[in-house]
C-alpha cells in the first residue's frame, strides 16, 4: 500500500507539446502557526490552522484515504484548474461537527451523500455537521488564481512558450488546490489521477 503521508508538499508539471512529466516531492510538515493566507478575487480571507483547533480535529478524525482527480486542461490555455477530493475518514464521536479546508469555489459537495453548501467557503473551511463514524466526503472545486504562487501557479516560459503549472502545498497550501484536511498529523493513503491537455 502506498504509505500514510500528509498532502502531497509539491507538483510540477510542464503542459505541452513535450507532454507531461511529473515531480512529487514531500516537504517538511507545518508547525501550529496563525498565518492568513493571501486573499484576492474569488479567495476567501483564509485562516492558517492553530494548534488548538488542529489538537481537537486531529483527536476527532482519522483519515483513511485521498482519492484526488485533478484536471489541469482548463490551464493549457486559461486559469481553470478543477479538484475533486473524495476522501474516506472515521469520526470518534458521531454527530459531531468539524471542518475540511478548502480555498477554493466549491462546485459540488456532499458528506455521505448529503449535500453540503456551494460556493465560496468562509475562511477558507467547509462546515462538515452530524459527523457519522465512517465518513465519505466528495468535494468537486475550482480554483482560477493561478498567478500569485500561492497553491498553484501558472506561467508561460518566453524561452519555448510552453506553459508550465507548478504546485506547491507548503507550508499549508494544499487546501488551495483541493480539499483537505490540511494538517501534519492527519495523514492518508493518497491516489491521485491528474488529466492534461
Amino acid at each position: 500500500p502506498p504509505p500514510r503521508t500528509s498532502a502531497a508538499r509539491s507538483l510540477a508539471v510542464p503542459l505541452g507539446r513535450g507532454g507531461p512529466r511529473f515531480v512529487l516531492c514531500r516537504l517538511s510538515p507545518q508547525g501550529g502557526r496563525d498565518r492568513r493566507a493571501a486573499s484576492g478575487p474569488g479567495m476567501p480571507d483564509a485562516l492558517s490552522l492553530r494548534q488548538d483547533a488542529d489538537r481537537a480535529r486531529a483527536a476527532l478524525l482519522d483519515v483513511h484515504r485521498y482519492d484526488l482527480e485533478l484536471d489541469l486542461t482548463g490551464l493549457a490555455d486559461g486559469d481553470t484548474l478543477r479538484a475533486t477530493s473524495r476522501i474516506a475518514f472515521s469520526a470518534t464521536t458521531a454527530g459531531a461537527t468539524t471542518f475540511v479546508d478548502c480555498i477554493g469555489e466549491v462546485e459540488d459537495a456532499t458528506l455521505n451523500g448529503e449535500p453540503l453548501a456551494r460556493g465560496i467557503p468562509a475562511q477558507g473551511r467547509l462546515e462538515l455537521p452530524d459527523l457519522r463514524s465512517d465518513n465519505v466526503l466528495v468535494v468537486r472545486s475550482v480554483q482560477r488564481r493561478n498567478h500569485a504562487g500561492q497553491g498553484v501557479h501558472r506561467a508561460v516560459d518566453q524561452a519555448d512558450d510552453e506553459v508550465y503549472v507548478w504546485m506547491s502545498f507548503e507550508p499549508d497550501d494544499a487546501r488551495v488546490v483541493f480539499a483537505c484536511f490540511d494538517q501534519p498529523d492527519l495523514k492518508a493513503a493518497f491516489g491521485i489521477t491528474v488529466h492534461v491537455p
